[in-house]
C-alpha cells in the first residue's frame, strides 16, 4: 500500500514538473507574443479551456455596449471605495 501511495505521489510530481517546462518554454519563447498565445498561455498556467476565445471575442466586440462587464466591476469597485 505505501508503494502504491509513493508511486502515485511521485507520478503527481511529475506531471507537476512537465506542466512547469512547457510553462516555462512558452514564457521564454518570445517577447511579441499574439493573442492566440497569450490565451493558450493563460490556459496552460490555470489549467483551464477557454474554448473558443476567439469567437467570444468577435460577440464581445460586436455587442451594443461591449465594455457592459467592465462598467459593472467599475461601479463594483466605486462602491466598495465608497463603503
Amino acid at each position: 500500500m505505501a508503494n502504491d501511495l509513493l508511486c502515485a505521489y511521485l507520478k503527481t510530481g511529475l506531471s507537476l514538473i512537465e506542466r512547469n517546462k512547457r510553462t516555462d518554454t512558452i514564457w521564454k519563447s518570445k517577447c511579441a507574443w499574439t493573442d492566440k498565445e497569450i490565451a493558450l498561455f493563460m490556459e496552460n498556467i490555470f489549467d483551464f479551456d477557454l474554448g473558443d476565445f476567439y469567437r467570444t471575442y468577435l460577440e464581445i466586440k460586436n455587442r451594443q455596449n461591449p465594455p457592459k462587464f467592465l462598467d459593472t466591476m467599475r461601479a463594483a469597485l466605486v462602491k466598495k471605495f465608497e463603503e
